[in-house]
This record gives C-alpha cells, sequence and structure tokens, in this order.
C-alpha cells in the first residue's frame, strides 16, 4: 500500500521550487518557508530526505553571514537548484510505502582503521559471502564515523551487485552511520555525500534500504574480514613502468585479479567480491589457484565448507552438515579456524592442504601465546574438521597427537575446584530472605530451581510456563526446547520437584507466588522467568547467571573461587552423599552417564545437607 501528495500539496512544492530557481537572490524567510514545504511532503515522497540538505546548508549559511537577519537575500547553490529541479521533475510522481516488505537481504557491516567489512547471509543465519579490504594510506586517516558509512556502501556494492527491486538490510555496530542511512543524508558533509551516493545508487536499482543497530559483539563476522590483511595479493606494478609496457606492447582493455586499491585499469575483475570491480574472476577451490579463494573463506566455518566443496554438495547439504556443530561449538571453532587461516596468510602456506609441520607450527605459536591444553584441543579439533593429512583427520596424526599430551605437562589443565560449597548456607539464606519485592522472590525462585534441578542457566532461561504443571504436592517441568545435552535418541526427561514442608524453600509455595505477582508484567511472554525491572521482558541466559551469583555472594559463598554454575555440582554432590539414588540425580541433572557426574561434579562437601537438593 502506498500514499502520495494531494494535487493541491503537489501544486505548493512546484510552485515553492520554481519560485526559488527563478528569484536570483530570494530571501532566507523565503527559502526557510520553502525547505517546509519540503518537509512536510516527505511521508509522501520517499526519497524526498535526499533532496533538500543543500537548501538547509544555504539557509544556515546565510543566516550566520546575516546574524540571524531571515530578510536578508541569498544565493543559491548549485546543488540547491539542482534539489529544486528534483521536486519539480518528480513531485508528480512521487509516492512512499506505507510499510516495505521484510528485508530480502541481510548484510552486516564493520570498519577498522585497518580495513572495512562485509558479510552477506542468507534466511538462516549462515554466511553466503564475504567481502572485505584494506584502506588507502588517505581513507585510514578519516574519521570512523566516515569510514563505517563507506564499510557499509563498500559492502552494498560487493555483495548486491545484482539485486534490483528488493529490500536490504544492513546491520551496523556505529549509530552515527544508522542515522545517515536511515535519514538519507546529515550534517556533515563526507558523510552527507557517502548518504547520497547510498540512495543514489538504491533509486537507480529499485532498492530499500534499511540500517539497523546490531552489537559489536554480535558483529565478529564482519570486524574479522576488516582486520585481514592480505598483503600478499594487494601489490601491482609501478604505475610509470606499467604506463612504458602499455606503451610498447598496447593497453589491454581489463586488468584481472585486481582491487579497487591495485588496479591499473579503470575496468578490472576481482578475485572476490570487491565495490567496483566489473566482474568478480570465480576461482575453484578443488584447483591449484584456489589457494587465494581459501585464504579470505574465514569467516564462521567457510573453511569447513571449502573444504567439501570438491563433493560438489548443494548450499543446502553443506548448511546442513555445518548445523552438525551446537552454536558454543560453531562459535569456539570459528575462533581458531579464523586464527589459522590468518597464520597461513602470514606464512605462505595452503590452509587447505597444509603439512604436518605448519600444523604444529600453528598449535605452537597458540602455545606461546599463552593458550592452554584445553583450548590447544579446541584449536586441534577445529582444523581436523577440514584438514586432512594422510587421509586422516591432522588432529588424529601421530605427531599432532603426541604434541598436545606435552603442552598438558608443561601447562597441565587441572580442575578449577576440588570441592564445592555446601547448598545448605545457602538454604538457610533463601529461607530468611525477604521476599515482599518482586526482585528478591524472583532471586529466590531462580537459585531454588537451579538447585533443586541441578541445570544448567541456559536450561533454566528456556522455562516455558506452557511446559511446567503445579498442583498441590508438587512441580513437574518439562523442556520443549533443544538442551546442551540433547542429542539423538536423548532429551531431559521430566523433572518432578516435590512440596517441601519449610514454606519458604517449598518450591510450589515460591512458584505459585511468582505467577502471581507476575501475571499481569508478563504482557504475552511465556518465559518463566522475566525481568523484575521494567518493561518486565523474558531475561536471557546471562542475566541468570549474574542473579544466581549475585544470591550466592549474598549468602557468603565465596565467588572468587566459584562460579555460577557450581550450583550444579553443589548440589548434586549434597545429593548422592545425603543417599539420593545416582539414577535419581541422573535422571534430573540430564546425565547418561556416571562417568561424566564422577569426573566432573562430584565434589566433597564439608557439611551434611538435606535431600532437598534433589
Amino acid at each position: 500500500m502506498t500514499i502520495s501528495l494531494p494535487l493541491r500539496k503537489r501544486v505548493k512544492v512546484k510552485d515553492m521550487s520554481l519560485l526559488l530557481l527563478n528569484t536570483p537572490c530570494p530571501t532566507i524567510e523565503t527559502v526557510a518557508q520553502c525547505i517546509g514545504v519540503l518537509v512536510s511532503s516527505f511521508p509522501g515522497v520517499q526519497y524526498g530526505p535526499r533532496h533538500y540538505r543543500s537548501l538547509e546548508k544555504d539557509k544556515i549559511r546565510a543566516l550566520q553571514k546575516s546574524r540571524g537577519n531571515y530578510s536578508a537575500q541569498l544565493q543559491l547553490s548549485k546543488e540547491s537548484k539542482t534539489d529544486l529541479q528534483w521536486w519539480i521533475n518528480n513531485v508528480d510522481s512521487a509516492m512512499a510505502l506505507i510499510s516495505h516488505l521484510p528485508p530480502s537481504v541481510i548484510l552486516t557491516s564493520d570498519a577498522s582503521k585497518k580495513g572495512w567489512g562485509g558479510i552477506r547471509y542468507d534466511k538462516d543465519g549462515t554466511i553466503m559471502q564475504s567481502a572485505g579490504g584494506r584502506w588507502s594510506e588517505l581513507e585510514a586517516n578519516q574519521h570512523i564515523n566516515v569510514l563505517e558509512l563507506k564499510a557499509a556502501w563498500f559492502s552494498c556494492l560487493a555483495l548486491c551487485r545484482n539485486e534490483k527491486n528488493c529490500h536490504i538490510r544492513i546491520n551496523i555496530d556505529n549509530t552515527t552511520a544508522i542515522a545517515y542511512i536511515s535519514h538519507m543524508g546529515g550534517k556533515t558533509p563526507t558523510c552527507n555525500a557517502l548518504a547520497g551516493q547510498i540512495w543514489d545508487w538504491c533509486v537507480d536499482n529499485k532498492l530499500w534500504l534499511s540500517a539497523a543497530h546490531i552489537a559489536g559483539r554480535n558483529n565478529s563476522d564482519a570486524d574479522l574480514e576488516s582486520r585481514l590483511e592480505h598483503d600478499n595479493t594487494e601489490w601491482k606494478l609501478d604505475s610509470n613502468l606499467f604506463h612504458k609496457v602499455t606503451q610498447q606492447f598496447g593497453k589491454p582493455e581489463m586488468d584481472l585479479f585486481a582491487s579497487r586499491l591495485n588496479n591499473q585499469l579503470p575496468k578490472y575483475v576481482s578475485w572476490r567480491p570487491d565495490p567496483y570491480a566489473l566482474a568478480q574472476e570465480d576461482i575453484d577451490s578443488s584447483s591449484s589457484e584456489g589457494k587465494t579463494t581459501a585464504q579470505d573463506d574465514t569467516s564462521s566455518m567457510q573453511g569447513f565448507r571449502s573444504a567439501i566443496q570438491k563433493w560438489r554438495l548443494s548450499q543446502e547439504t553443506q548448511s546442513i552438515l555445518l548445523s552438525s556443530w551446537r552454536d558454543g561449538t560453531y562459535k569456539q571453532y570459528n575462533t581458531y579456524i579464523q586464527k589459522w587461516y590468518q597464520y597461513s596468510d602470514q606464512r605462505s602456506c595452503d590452509p587447505m592442504s597444509p603439512s604436518v609441520t605448519d600444523i604444529l607450527e600453528f598449535l605452537t605459536n597458540l602455545f606461546h601465546g599463552g593458550i592452554g591444553y584445553s583450548a590447544l584441543n579446541t584449536a586441534r579439533s577445529a582444523l581436523s574438521t577440514f584438514i586432512y593429512i594422510d587421509n586422516l583427520p591432522c588432529g588424529n596424526h601421530p605427531l599432532v597427537k603426541r604434541f598436545l599430551p606435552g603442552v598438558f605437562q608443561l601447562r597441565p589443565a587441572l580442575p578449577r575446584n576440588a570441592v564445592t560449597w555446601d547448598p545448605q548456607q545457602v538454604l538457610v539464606f533463601l529461607e530468611h530472605l525477604d521476599c515482599a519485592t518482586i526482585k528478591n522472590l524472583t532471586l529466590k525462585l531462580t537459585v531454588l530451581l537451579a538447585l533443586l534441578t541441578g541445570q544448567r542457566a541456559q536450561s533454566l532461561h528456556l522455562l516455558d510456563l506452557r511446559n511446567i504443571t503445579i498442583d498441590a504436592e508438587s512441580v513437574k517441568i518439562r523442556f520443549g526446547d533443544k538442551l546442551k545435552h540433547t542429542r539423538p535418541g536423548h532429551h531431559q526427561q521430566e523433572i518432578v520437584l516435590n512440596s517441601f514442608s519449610t514454606p519458604e524453600l517449598c518450591i510450589v509455595n515460591v512458584l505459585t507466588r511468582y505467577l502471581a505477582q507476575t501475571e499481569q508484567l508478563r504482557v504475552g511472554a511465556t518465559q518463566l522467568l522475566i525481568s523484575y525491572q521494567k518493561p518486565y521482558k523474558p531475561v536471557t541466559r546471562a542475566t541468570i547467571s549474574r542473579w544466581i551469583k549475585t544470591v550466592l555472594s549474598q549468602a557468603g559463598i565465596d565467588m572468587t573461587i566459584f562460579t555460577p554454575h557450581s550450583t550444579r555440582s553443589a548440589s548434586t554432590s549434597a545429593a548422592l552423599r545425603t543417599a539420593v539414588p545416582l539414577s535419581t540425580i541422573l535422571k534430573t541433572a540430564g546425565w547418561t552417564n556416571k562417568c561424566t557426574f564422577g569426573t566432573y561434579y562430584n565434589k566433597p562437601v564439608t557439611d551434611p545437607v538435606y535431600k532437598i537438593c534433589l
């Protein structure tokens, strides 16, 4: 559905624009009136905000010169006259959509002082394509706001080259860049010019561009692209020498495998997405020249994706294979795969087919960087997903397997704690905690659930009212979402928490009271735990962990030694020592193997505790 200006309004816009164009030196007041008419037309002129800022600048300069005298005259700049002519030519056919369709293209961009980076994602959040490059010496000295806006511009050009008639959403971690795109310009000349270029490109290709904020910590893919160095490819012949060669042998029509920084000809083809390249030269990753493309596919699990391309699998099949990792594993592996590509780029070795020496030297480099046994094991597993040596995953090579025990001897990975705290200490604190406020009631319920279920903060975060049943004697909890320990054939069984004789510690009593007090605050939210502060939204896993830490600290637990996750070992260890059957502990906490509990969670406590812990 669209909206357009009524005839009377269109006539007024054209008359005001013609009046200014035909008046050699209009007054500042007349210009201000015209600006007001144009701005009031924005709801019905989609690209109107792109074509009035030159008038605004002329007005401001004239007011400064005349010391605020609106009766003073001014001379319109060439840019202002161009904008006025645009209104005259387009106001009759202009319209604006009341609501744009959801974006069909999702991008993220980022800039650092080294370079720019952009990522294009598909609908399920998987990386489809990445782009990036270095800044020139002149660009690197520009303000970060300019660089962020330029990174967004380059990302659109490089990753949306063939898009037409669609909605593009670009996520940026810089609010100034977002504002300039959303408002189609701004006050700063450089940023305003960039925003103008972006929107002119959108108009030419019938695109709508929306900008949204993304937290910097969630923009790691584009951030990595902005920091990668490709010094082994960013070089060219001296321009004078190139000129002499072309004078003697003739000037070619096109520069192949170039970039915007090293192209010698106006027309050039890049080896990866480039904002100004005529085209991109695709290189099959299975060929001997595939090294160049593979070196830059470092975002997320692109290394693994590149490795399996030799089997010519579809994008859908590759995405399913990549989905075999949980989000946590994905992020952990991503860190070391990125480091591997940076390392191989610096050492000029093939990241897809390295020698065992390259692998060992990389692990040694990580070791000297302060990384311990556990993290190095993760790095080994990450590389094993796509690097094979002698038809074996590189992590299974005898020398690599022997390397890790050596790391353990030099930098042993010992358990953080050999003992755990006594849950009774926390229960006594909760029993006397004043729950007159929604805050204290929320904290009590959260810690009681952590102790009674032995579950992680992630599991507590996923508790849903639709999966909880309460009666006079018990609370029954089911999990409808995938948990960390969920795997094929195994999911967390229903947890039954019985009522307790002490009302202050009875989960049935505390949960019933919590639901009654939060019923009017939820506004449709079904997640059990919501914030105790306005606007009372569902909380994140990190918030739940922080709540647990707060209560444990107030109860006298030394949180410089223990973590919020220690509730899992404290409650289950105490339950075992008070004769709770091992099968009950394993079932409630979600373990299928008693060895996991015995090795990592069953720790000695100083005092006996009550069976309330499970």
